[in-house]
């Protein structure tokens, strides 16, 4: 078998490291913020985060639209192309600095030495990679595969498919790990692949079908029935 995992909010705490970073910026710029308050600017940042983020997905923008019209949508003026980038870096380097793996992501992996294990995220290849090796986990992953090298990205089967080839194994081989009910559970089962959904705050009841529900990848070597003592 080979198990994938999604990065974002699977392997490590993306939202709050985010959220931390549009904090730092709403007290850094607030005169130039379109907000009255902290709690209205990293909403809006999120919201239209998500929007700008989709359309460069699917190709529609490139990176760079996507940071100068995401910044420039919660800044008040005409911001030059050197400001949106300044803040595009302040915001990095504050969202890097934050960046930690989930306390069960080490034990996990450690107690799935000998399987084969691999990434599928979308996003931009050399940020996914950097996130992997800043946070000490690039090693562990015999295939990494993004959305942005293989064309097409999550939820479409398409790079889930891609994965399982570039892994030269059949998708029913294949389980993949990840955070989110459409993006990843429902898209990789659709795939072919054993869907497990990492549910950390207990948000999901009853398991969608065709779906296995966790709580923490404490549970993942024995929800896939991984022969071995459990070392967790």
């Amino acid at each position: 078998m080979v198990i994938f995992f999604d990065i974002d909010d699977t392997l490590f705490d993306h939202s709050s490291a985010a959220k931390m970073a549009v904090s730092a910026l709403f007290e850094h710029h607030r005169a130039q913020i379109l907000a009255d308050s902290r709690d209205d600017f990293v909403r809006n940042w999120f919201d239209i985060a998500r929007h700008y983020n989709t359309m460069y997905l699917n190709r529609e923008i490139s990176l760079k639209e996507h940071w100068d019209a995401r910044i420039r949508s919660v800044f008040r003026g005409n911001l030059s192309a050197e400001q949106t980038e300044a803040i595009e870096q302040e915001f990095t380097a504050c969202y890097e600095k934050c960046w930690t793996p989930f306390p069960d992501v080490q034990p996990c992996l450690a107690s799935l030495k000998g399987e084969r294990l691999g990434i599928i995220t979308n996003g931009q290849t050399s940020l996914q990679h950097r996130k992997l090796r800043i946070l000490g986990l690039f090693d562990h992953f015999h295939t990494v595969v993004t959305s942005e090298e293989v064309g097409v990205p999550k939820p479409q089967v398409g790079i889930f498919l891609a994965a399982c080839e570039r892994a030269s194994a059949d998708p029913k081989e294949c389980a993949y790990v990840g955070d989110r009910i459409d993006t990843d559970a429902r898209a990789s089962s659709a795939a072919g692949m054993t869907a497990i959904l990492v549910d950390r705050r207990k948000l999901i009841g009853e398991s969608p079908e065709h779906i296995c529900v966790i709580h923490s990848l404490r549970e993942l070597r024995t929800t896939l029935n991984i022969g071995g003592s459990n070392s967790f």
